[in-house]
């Protein structure tokens, strides 16, 4: 019984001892004892000129390094030092610290910061010594410490082999998670690393303690989610990481063809915002955040063309996007064309082209008519000219868009009147050597399909300034009054152009041969005249009384 009593004793010292004992070693595999990381065991002359360390030694990632060497050192103007950070045995990045790194600190001491990367754990280094400064024994006045400022030269203290430091960290920091796809709380753990100076790597041990983030990944803002590791000692650490949930994309337009203006109607600036839309992943409908940036369509809304007009729209993220919306102002108008499009002609004569075309007119909405041109483009009367029948000659007109108007006048050959044109605008034409009666005018409206020739008409003259006037060239008028057996009545009221017959030939005689002409020829004009007028003045005697008999 004593003998166990004893024994656990023993045991119970021994297990107090080696807990309460640190028992000092140097290893590059963990922490030093004290703030300096350099020891003057790891280093040797790897060169002469290169003083470097034996086994790359254990750092923190994600920390801050000052490398400190005294004034002696700097002053001998060595070239640089070379520092080599390491994931486990490969080179993540490579820093040289050149002499114009360094700062001076109080103590005539100067010294260098960097930050170890996030996958960092170890750490090499290699002093350039072209003065064999380091021959010299004060190697051990170099130091390498955490934090960015020197604060104090220490010698190199040993670790101990007993783990009473916590883990640490790896990766941590704020995490950007975008609004449109988040990331998950399992993905920023997964993420995450934790390094101790013991037992290793200890990542599997890392637990969420506090979880502020994942309620919220339907709202802009900034979350916390706290994190603890602990090592096979039970030393534990926590690291918080701030959760950024931000929008970065951009609004969007929803696309809107070529708006078309149609010439003269214009659109406002308020009538083109009110046809786009845009929204957002975050914010929804921006449509009424829609701004004009360049207006290039307002000034020219009356010119036909194609213009441009730039909008931007802003999310409440400051996310911007542009849009370049088309409009295209056309003219889709056909010019008119108006006049006389009926024409009715003797066989024995033959209506111009450009007769025809002194009863038209033209006009565009757009285009003024010095720029536009009327122009032929069938013609199926011209060949029939003397023949009975109505034929077309078709007319047209293009503007600068395109539009085209076409129209088709009917010349309508007739017989039994004499050398006449008549227009359904109620225009006739005659020769002074063409004397035109009440039956010529009757049998004219007839022929014209203005009265029905199967019916019995009482005309009654109620202006006339073409008779007496029939010989001279001019404009005259003549008002009639048509009454049928059923008692209708019709008023017609005729424009006679009276012109002269153009001369197909002129002969002339040569001066010799010229003699005094006679009376008659002297006075023809006169006599014939008075002659036309009896002639005209008999006929309308008979017509009447021809008439009454047959009423």
């Amino acid at each position: 019984m004593k003998k166990k009593i004893i024994l656990l004793c023993v045991m119970i010292f021994s297990i107090v001892f080696i807990n309460t004992i640190s028992i000092m070693a140097y290893s590059p595999h963990y922490l030093p004892g004290g703030k300096n990381y350099l020891s003057v065991d790891n280093f040797y002359y790897e060169s002469q000129d290169l003083y470097s360390v034996v086994d790359e030694f254990l750092v923190k990632p994600y920390t801050d390094y000052t490398l400190t060497m005294p004034s002696d050192l700097y002053m001998v103007q060595f070239t640089e030092v070379e520092v080599k950070l390491y994931e486990n045995n490969a080179v993540v990045e490579t820093l040289f610290l050149s002499p114009d790194m360094f700062q001076t600190e109080v103590g005539d001491w100067f010294y260098s910061t960097f930050t170890t990367s996030s996958v960092t754990n170890y750490m090499s280094i290699t002093f350039e010594d072209h003065a064999g400064y380091f021959g010299t024994g004060t190697a051990h006045e170099i130091q390498l410490e955490e934090g960015s400022e020197f604060s104090g030269y220490e010698p190199y203290i040993e670790g101990v082999l007993v783990d009473t430091s916590a883990p640490y960290f790896q990766n941590a920091g704020t995490v950007i998670s975008y609004f449109d796809s988040p990331i998950t709380i399992a993905e920023i753990q997964s993420a995450l690393s934790a390094y101790d100076s013991v037992d290793g790597d200890v990542t599997g041990s890392i637990s969420l303690i506090s979880d502020g983030y994942s309620s919220h990944t339907d709202t802009l803002g900034i979350y916390e989610c706290v994190f603890e590791v602990s090592d096979n000692s039970s030393n534990t650490s926590q690291v918080t990481v701030e959760v950024e949930l931000v929008d970065v994309l951009k609004p969007v337009f929803s696309n809107v063809a070529t708006i078309q203006a149609v010439y003269p109607n214009t659109y406002s600036t308020n009538d083109i915002l009110a046809m786009l839309s845009a929204s957002d992943n975050y914010d929804g409908d921006l449509s009424a955040s829609i701004s004009l940036v360049e207006d290039n369509y307002t000034s020219s809304s009356s010119i036909v063309g194609t213009y441009n007009m730039e909008f931007v729209v802003s999310d409440s993220s400051g996310n911007s996007e542009s849009y370049f919306q088309m409009i295209e102002v056309i003219d889709d108008e056909s010019p008119i064309i108006s006049g006389i499009f009926s024409v009715s002609v003797g066989y024995d004569e033959i209506i111009t082209e450009e007769q025809i075309l002194s009863n038209l007119n033209y006009t565009d909405n757009y285009d003024d008519n010095a720029s536009l041109a009327i122009v032929l483009d069938t013609d199926n009367y011209t060949t029939h000219c003397k023949d009975i029948g109505s034929y077309q000659m078709t007319f047209s007109v293009t503007d600068s868009s395109g539009n085209k108007t076409s129209q088709a006048v009917t010349i309508n050959v007739i017989d039994e009147i004499g050398p006449v044109l008549y227009f359904n605008s109620s225009i006739v034409q005659t020769y002074t050597d063409t004397v035109m009666g009440l039956p010529d005018f009757t049998q004219l409206l007839i022929n014209t399909n203005e009265i029905d020739g199967d019916m019995n008409y009482y005309v009654t003259v109620r202006y006339d300034s073409y008779t007496r006037n029939s010989t001279t060239p001019g404009t005259y008028h003549l008002k009639l009054n048509l009454k049928n057996d059923f008692g209708e009545e019709y008023n017609k009221d005729l424009e006679i152009r009276v012109i002269d017959r153009p001369v197909d030939y002129l002969h002339l005689e040569s001066q010799e041969s010229i003699v005094e002409a006679s009376f008659f020829e002297t006075f023809k004009s006169y006599i014939m005249g008075g002659i036309l007028s009896v002639l005209l003045v008999v006929s309308n005697v008979v017509w009447v009384v021809l008439f009454k008999k047959k009423s």
